[in-house]
């Protein structure tokens, strides 16, 4: 068997080494920012999304990070994000 260089492609594609990865998810992050800082009893409104179903893994994920609990609903223009606790 031959021996593969680094530098060689593998089926059309180049591996490369020493790329760092971006340090943020870009309008995700932003929006889990966001969630964050709701306190109790505030909510925000995300007239870009038209279903909740399109916040629920960010939801999920502040929640686990934070202990707090939120939910989501669909509203007139968007969808509406609500902290419980």
């Amino acid at each position: 068997m031959a021996e593969m260089r680094s530098d060689d492609p593998v089926n059309g594609y180049q591996i490369e080494d020493g790329i760092p990865p971006p340090s943020a998810r870009g309008k995700a992050n932003g929006i889990t920012n966001v969630i964050r800082k709701l306190q109790i009893g505030q909510s925000v409104l995300f007239s870009q999304y038209k279903h909740s179903n399109q916040v629920s893994t960010l939801r999920r994920t502040v929640e686990k990070e934070t202990g707090c609990k939120t939910i989501a609903r669909k509203v007139d223009g968007g969808v509406r994000i609500w902290r419980l606790s």
